[in-house]
C-alpha cells in the first residue's frame, strides 16, 4: 500500500488534473454521503426496516397509471429520510444501494440485503446474457439496460425503475430487430 501510495504521488501532476480531482471528488462525496447515513441512522431515527426497498419494488412493479402517487426516482426524498439532511430539490445527491441497505436493516442484515440485490442483478444479466444468444442485438443494449444499475451515487427506486422499464422496452425491441434482420 505504501508503495502506490509512493509511486502515486510522486506523479503529482497526473493527480491534480481537473479528470483525476473530479474523480476522487466523486468517490469522497459518495463515501460522506454513507457517513452520513451511519451517522443518523440508527442514532436520531430508527432504521428503516425495508421501508425504501419495498416503495422501490412497487414503483418498478406497478405502472403509474395504476398508481399515480408514486414517487418518482432520483428525488430529494430517499437522501433526506436516510442522512437527515435537507438539500435543494434542484441538488441530485442519492444514497447509493449501499447506503440504503445500511439506513434500512443495519450492518449484518445490509450485507444480506446487498447479497440480495447482487442476485436479482445477476439474475437479469444471466436472463439477458441467455436471451442474447437466441436474440444477438439484445447483447448491444446491455449497456443501456444496466446503466442506472452500475452508478454508485442512486437510490433503489432509480435502479428498479430503470432495470424493469429497460428490459421491458429492450426484449421484445430485440427479439423483433433480430428475427427482422438477422431471420432468427
Amino acid at each position: 500500500f505504501l508503495s502506490l501510495v509512493e509511486e502515486q504521488t510522486a506523479k503529482t501532476e497526473e493527480l491534480t488534473t481537473g479528470d483525476r480531482i473530479s474523480e476522487m471528488n466523486v468517490r469522497l462525496n459518495q463515501g460522506w454521503i454513507i457517513s452520513r447515513i451511519m451517522m443518523n441512522i440508527p442514532q436520531y431515527n430508527p432504521y428503516l426496516e425495508g421501508y425504501t426497498f419495498s416503495e422501490a419494488f412497487d414503483a418498478a412493479l406497478v405502472p403509474r397509471f395504476l398508481s399515480p402517487g408514486k414517487r418518482l426516482g432520483g428525488s430529494v426524498f430517499t437522501f433526506e429520510l436516510l442522512t437527515g439532511l435537507s438539500i435543494d430539490e434542484n441538488t441530485s445527491m442519492g444514497p447509493s444501494l449501499m447506503g440504503e441497505a445500511y439506513g434500512n436493516y443495519g450492518p449484518d442484515e445490509g450485507i444480506l440485503a446487498m447479497f440480495v440485490i447482487g442476485i436479482i442483478m445477476s439474475g437479469a444479466l444471466f436472463l439477458v446474457l441467455r436471451l442474447s444468444l437466441t436474440y444477438p442485438v439484445l447483447f448491444v443494449f446491455i449497456p443501456i439496460i444496466f446503466f442506472q444499475v452500475v452508478k454508485a451515487e442512486t437510490d433503489s427506486i432509480t435502479v428498479l425503475n430503470h432495470l424493469v422499464k429497460s428490459l421491458i422496452l429492450f426484449i421484445p425491441l430485440s427479439i423483433y430487430l433480430s428475427n427482422r434482420y438477422l431471420n432468427k
